[in-house]
């Protein structure tokens, strides 16, 4: 079982795969690696995710973090959530518009424009454009309609702190 990449290219991914291949690689050929503590001041808590739970976009936000916020529970997962009225509205893609912001807050969430193609929706300092083939609802989208998600929701998924073991969730 080798993994062997080859010469490897200037993104993160092959670099990883070129990192984790060179392990491999060392503990197929029965080479020892020197473990050394990890440094405590240097580390960073990454928290773990239940996109079930967690996965609810705060329309509040700068479009940049609504944008990867939406990626990071994209495909294989369900989609980021979000509501109009009752009904759910899972998003799987987006991307920064070149539309002017509007210049209020009250306007997080607010659809402004709805073409064939895609929706665009404000957020607190610019817009979105969402293509409609990333979009799953069954609920019909419409300028003037408002994605909202309840802050009871908000701030559950913010308190949340799921616990995983080797079989899953464990909460």
């Amino acid at each position: 079982l080798r993994l062997r990449t080859g010469k490897c290219r200037p993104r993160l991914r092959d670099v990883l795969l070129c990192g984790l291949d060179g392990f491999l690689g060392g503990l197929l050929d029965g080479r020892s690696f020197a473990l050394r503590p990890q440094d405590e001041r240097s580390a960073t808590y990454m928290p773990r995710l239940d996109s079930a739970r967690q996965g609810y976009i705060d329309w509040s936000w700068p479009a940049n973090e609504v944008e990867r916020f939406v990626l990071a529970f994209s495909h294989p997962y369900d989609g980021a959530k979000t509501f109009i009225g009752d009904g759910i509205v899972r998003v799987f893609e987006c991307r920064g518009s070149d539309t002017q912001a509007l210049p209020h807050s009250f306007f997080a969430g607010l659809i402004i424009r709805r073409t064939e193609h895609a929706i665009t929706v404000c957020c607190r300092n610019s817009v979105l454009d969402i293509p409609i083939q990333a979009i799953k609802t069954e609920v019909a989208l419409h300028a003037g309609d408002r994605l909202t998600t309840p802050p009871s929701l908000l701030e559950y998924a913010l308190q949340l702190r799921p616990r995983y073991t080797p079989s899953g969730l464990a909460d």
